[in-house]
């Protein structure tokens, strides 16, 4: 599991001889890819869904957005895990085109194009209720006892 996480999230994931190493080569090479291929038998490869960051940085890009889209985007996804219950009923590709459509619309840019229908074949009425309880949490946000998030995002990088 191990091995296959980091070969999801890596850019350069470690060599095998770095597992059985770390191990004190109590294990071989052999071993541990068949453990890792039993342990993903078991999960039925279901190992890694994509969420709603994912979803976020790869909308902004087909809609063209500059870096402060995409972190205004990132940061209404992050405001919705303080409200997780009222979220939890979409899924994380509805969430984060939500969210790449309200961050275009409050940074003055068309909220989502006919080109974002033709590429995500999400029209804006499939994340609508989505959209606007995102707006409601974004314009709660200031008063929310959790305030971490709005920091994060409050500096200039």
């Amino acid at each position: 599991m191990i091995v296959s996480y980091r070969k999801y999230e890596e850019i350069y994931p470690p060599e095998l001889t770095e597992f059985c190493y770390i191990t004190d080569d109590t294990y071989s090479k052999r071993q541990v890819l068949r453990m890792e291929q039993l342990i993903l038998q078991c999960l039925d490869y279901d190992c890694a869904p994509p969420t709603a960051h994912f979803f976020v940085n790869h909308l902004a890009q087909l809609a063209n957005c500059g870096p402060k889209t995409t972190a205004m985007a990132n940061y209404l996804v992050e405001l919705s895990l303080v409200d997780a219950e009222a979220f939890m009923q979409f899924v994380p590709s509805i969430k984060a085109s939500a969210a790449v459509a309200l961050a275009r619309h409050t940074l003055g840019l068309a909220a989502w194009e006919e080109s974002m229908v033709k590429k995500t074949g999400y029209n804006v009425e499939d994340f609508k209720e989505c959209l606007i309880r995102l707006h409601e949490t974004f314009e709660a946000a200031p008063n929310l006892p959790q305030q971490a998030i709005r920091e994060k995002y409050r500096n200039a990088r």
